[in-house]
């Protein structure tokens, strides 16, 4: 059984393209789905989803391929819709919409034609004339300009929508010819090639998604000090971060001995390195399999003096930071070597940074 396909054409928009989440202040996520009922009790149809800032709108050219006609002139609409206004917990839609004919499902077929073609040819380079180029380029935009004429000779409604997150309503119905036959007519020569049309009808609607949450990334850290001579000691920590977020994360000071500088037999003092460890994970989305993320290791130190009277001074070390674009297997451990720190020309116990992530379901 045939079905029919649905194609979206957008002429015009003022979409962005960023993170939706439940701030006031970011995208909304606007679908308009045009779904074809047929006859065993199927359907069938397509979907197109926008995203939308407050004033921002686009336009849509929904419409059926023409598998099965329902034997009416309106074989599709125009659609536009522009966010009004938005609070914590509803949105205000401005909706218009008017029937299409298949004019304009032909022009639209063009147009999608034309622009492979077109994108062909940008992929060519060298190997396409100008001349070819530009002729392709104005019958496109003449397309597009026959398109909408048709389009805004149709009779057009609109309402005004208060919609919550999850929300859809069914804007408009075309019935079909569910059941009759379509082609040549019974009795009449060629009539092998009539078929019963399987659609019952087509409807139009229009949804506000449920925000759409980037991807959690749970990492793993370690922070290991390894002494000269003994068993390693070892911080860790659990870090959740957004992608394109990404969350900070800090050790606890690591204090490492420093020896004793007696400046005179009366004033011995001791002397200890306080190192501090912090830094930021910032999760890459990928779609290779692997995880993908920027890690800033910072290093701070500072040496505090006790002299044998029993008072403390504190001296600011030397410090730094770096960030590392990470690609590792989930699961897969990957170490950082802190370049060491030398007291009296001596280095200290060696710290490393470690790190394991996967992304959560």
């Amino acid at each position: 059984m045939k079905r029919a396909v649905s194609v979206f054409v957008v002429l015009a928009a003022g979409l962005v393209d960023l993170r939706a989440d439940q701030s006031s202040n970011s995208p909304l996520q606007v679908t308009i789905a045009q779904t074809v009922y047929q006859t065993d009790g199927g359907t069938s149809g397509g979907t197109g989803s926008w995203k939308l800032d407050p004033g921002g709108s686009f336009v849509t050219y929904p419409h059926w391929s023409q598998l099965c006609s329902p034997g009416l002139p309106e074989t599709g609409w125009k659609v536009e819709v522009t966010l009004v206004s938005r609070d914590a917990t509803r949105a205000n839609l401005r909706v218009s919409w008017g029937r299409t004919s298949e004019a304009s499902a032909a022009y639209e077929r063009q147009i999608r034609d034309l622009t492979e073609l077109r994108n062909g040819m940008e992929k060519r380079g060298s190997g396409t004339s100008d001349l070819d180029y530009q002729l392709t380029q104005q019958r496109i935009a003449d397309l597009n300009f026959e398109l909408a004429r048709a389009a805004n000779s149709a009779q057009s409604r609109e309402s005004l929508l208060m919609l919550k997150a999850g929300d859809h309503v069914l804007l408009d119905y075309i019935p079909g010819a569910g059941g009759h036959l379509v082609g040549a007519a019974a009795g009449q020569e060629g009539a092998l090639s009539s078929r019963a049309c399987d659609v019952v009808g087509m409807g139009l609607e229009v949804r506000l998604d449920p925000p759409q949450h980037p991807p959690v990334l749970e990492t793993d850290i370690w922070l290991v000090r390894t002494p000269a001579g003994g068993a390693d000691d070892v911080q860790h920590q659990v870090i959740r971060s957004e992608a394109r977020t990404g969350s900070g994360y800090w050790f606890d000071e690591v204090n490492l001995a420093a020896g004793t500088a007696p400046p005179d037999a009366s004033q011995a003092t001791a002397a200890r390195l306080a190192i501090r460890v912090s830094g930021t994970i910032v999760p890459v989305e990928s779609t290779d399999g692997r995880i993908h993320l920027k890690l800033t290791i910072e290093r701070a130190s500072r040496m505090i003096s006790t002299a044998a009277t029993g008072g403390e001074k504190s001296t600011s070390g030397e410090g730094g930071g770096a960030t590392y674009d990470v690609s590792a297997d989930p699961g897969e451990v990957v170490a950082f070597q802190l370049p060491p720190i030398l007291v009296r020309g001596q280095p200290v116990d060696r710290l490393s940074v470690r790190v394991r992530s996967h992304w959560l379901k």
